[in-house]
C-alpha cells in the first residue's frame, strides 16, 4: 500500500476503536515527524486512550487485515490497561 494510508485503512482502526469503546470520540491526527497515525479517545473532553499506528502498518496491510490485528491482539484491552499512555501498534505484531 502506498503511503499515505487509504480512507479505509484509517475508517478500519477507526471503526475497531468505536466498537470496542461506545460512547468515546475517536479523534485522529497524523504526526509527520515519525510518520504515524494517532487515534485518541476521549470522553467528556479528556483524552483516556490513545493508539498510535505506524507507517510499516498500513504500508503492508489491507483494511481487513488491521482489523483483524487489533482483534488478534486484543488492542482494546492494552488500550485499557495502558490507560491515557499512547500504546503503540509495533510491526512485530503484524508478523
Amino acid at each position: 500500500m502506498p503511503w499515505p494510508p487509504s480512507d479505509e485503512q484509517i475508517e478500519a482502526v477507526t471503526a475497531y476503536l468505536k466498537t470496542a469503546f461506545p460512547g468515546f470520540q475517536v479523534n485522529k491526527k497524523y504526526e509527520d515527524s515519525d510518520m504515524t497515525y494517532h487515534f485518541r479517545l476521549v470522553q467528556k473532553g479528556e483524552r483516556k486512550h490513545e493508539l498510535v499506528v505506524g507507517r510499516v502498518i498500513f504500508d503492508d496491510h489491507t483494511s481487513e487485515e488491521i482489523t483483524g490485528l487489533l482483534k488478534l491482539h486484543e488492542v482494546a484491552k492494552k488500550l485499557r490497561q495502558t490507560g491515557p499512555q499512547p500504546f503503540r501498534l509495533l510491526p512485530e505484531l503484524s508478523e
